[in-house]
C-alpha cells in the first residue's frame, strides 16, 4: 500500500482515473457543493499574497483510495472518494469557460484533458457526457430543460449540469461580492494548495478492507457496493487463472 499526500495538480495532471460499475452514481448535492467552494475560497482569502504563500494555508480534501486501473494504462480504479474527484473535474471545467484567460485555459486543459478525452473514466460513458457538455461546450439551460422535458437526459446528467451551474453561481457571488478576485491565483490556489491524501492498495481486497477503517468527508459506498466490489475482484480472480 502507497500513500502520498499530492496536490490537485499533481495528482490529476500525472494520472488518469476510473470510475467503476460499482461505485454509487454522482451524487453530490447543492450543499456539498457550497460548501466546498465556501471553503475553498475562504482558505483561498487566508493565504498571504493569494497563492504565493500556498505552504502556509493548505487545504486539505480528504481521501482518495484506489488500486491500479485494470482498463486504464498507468491509471487508477477509485474505490473512495470518487464524489470528490468528480467535483474536481466539474469545478475545473466551470473556470475553463468562465474566463477568456488563455494562461487560466492552458493550465486546466492540460489537466483535464488528453487527446480530446476527459482524463477520468465514468460508468455508462459519463466522461463522453460531461466532455460534450461542459468542455467542448457550456451548459446551454434552455437546451437542457428541453431535454429533461423530453427525458433525454439522466438523473446522473442533470446532477452534473446543476452542480457545474451551482459552482458557476458560486463564482458569480465571489466575484460581485470581491472586487480584488483573481481568478488567476484562486485557479494556481486550487490547483497548488488544495490537497488529497491518496492511498493507493494493492488489490481491490486491500482498498475495500482499508476503506471500511477510514471516516471519509462525502458520500460513502454502501456495504452492498463494497459486497459487489468484492465479488467482481473474486471473478476476476477466477477468470485471470
Amino acid at each position: 500500500m502507497e500513500t502520498n499526500q499530492r496536490c490537485i495538480n499533481e495528482l490529476l495532471n500525472e494520472h488518469k482515473f476510473n470510475i467503476p460499475n460499482y461505485q454509487r452514481p454522482y451524487s453530490w448535492t447543492e450543499k456539498h457543493i457550497n460548501e466546498l467552494m465556501s471553503d475553498l475560497y475562504e482558505n483561498y482569502k487566508d493565504t498571504d499574497n493569494n497563492y504565493k504563500n500556498q505552504d502556509d494555508n493548505i487545504y486539505f480534501l480528504g481521501s482518495i483510495i484506489t488500486i491500479n486501473s485494470r482498463i486504464l494504462d498507468g491509471g487508477y480504479e477509485v474505490i473512495d472518494g470518487q464524489q470528490r474527484t468528480t467535483t474536481l473535474f466539474i469545478l475545473l471545467s466551470v473556470i475553463y469557460h468562465y474566463t477568456e484567460s488563455k494562461l487560466i485555459k492552458s493550465l486546466i486543459s492540460s489537466i483535464i484533458i488528453e487527446d480530446k478525452q476527459l482524463k477520468i473514466y465514468l460508468a455508462n460513458e459519463n466522461n463522453r457526457f460531461i466532455y460534450n457538455r461542459m468542455i467542448a461546450n457550456t451548459p446551454n439551460d434552455k437546451e437542457i430543460q428541453e431535454n429533461e422535458k423530453n427525458n433525454k437526459l439522466t438523473k446522473v446528467h442533470l446532477k452534473y449540469i446543476q452542480n457545474y451551474n451551482h459552482i458557476k453561481d458560486a463564482l458569480d457571488e465571489i466575484k460581485k461580492d470581491d472586487i480584488e478576485f483573481k481568478l488567476l491565483d484562486f485557479t494556481k490556489y486550487i490547483l497548488n494548495s488544495v490537497f488529497l491524501v491518496h492511498v493507493n492498495c494493492y488489490n481491490l481486497e486491500t482498498g475495500c478492507r482499508f476503506f471500511e477503517t477510514m471516516n471519509n468527508r462525502g458520500l460513502d459506498l454502501r456495504q452492498i457496493d463494497l459486497f459487489k466490489a468484492f465479488m467482481i475482484n473474486k471473478n476476476h480472480k477466477e477468470l485471470s487463472k
